[in-house]
């Protein structure tokens, strides 16, 4: 079986331990949101039974507030290199859905999975194996919106 490569270096890609190797995760609420606190607790209590490499980037809680994490630069997406976490309420001076849009743009443009030839790894997937109904009657069968 092939591994996928990271074609700016040449490496195997290896999520576990090379934070541009992940593909950018993120957790969407649109109900009921927990209070900051008790996010904060919950994460916490999340971050010290899983692996760095399976937190989320990003929490959004849309109109509400949007949580990732503090590097050494500053506010950025990359758990593995996270000193704390970043909480940001959403404000009329700070809309959390365009710096969520911003994070994810970095990521795409630095992550090396974003880069991937996924047609090499997904060939198969363009194989439908489909049961489809269409009229009989008219050829070509006529557009369903037509109906």
């Amino acid at each position: 079986m092939a591994k996928a490569m990271d074609q700016r270096t040449g490496e195997p890609i290896d999520h576990r331990f090379n934070h541009l190797h992940q593909i950018f995760t993120f957790l969407f609420v649109t109900g009921q949101i927990l209070s900051e606190e008790t996010l904060f607790d919950n994460m916490l209590e999340y971050f010290q039974e899983a692996e760095a490499f399976l937190w989320p980037n990003v929490i959004i809680a849309l109109d509400e507030y949007m949580t990732t994490y503090c590097c050494d630069d500053g506010v950025c997406p990359n758990p593995m290199h996270a000193r704390g976490v970043a909480f940001q309420k959403n404000s009329s001076e700070h809309d959390i859905l365009m710096h969520f849009y911003l994070l994810r743009r970095k990521a795409i443009e630095v992550t090396s999975v974003s880069n991937m030839p996924y047609w090499e790894y997904l060939q198969r997937a363009n194989q439908f194996d489909a049961q489809v109904w269409y009229s009989c009657a008219d050829h070509p069968p006529p557009y369903l919106s037509s109906l």
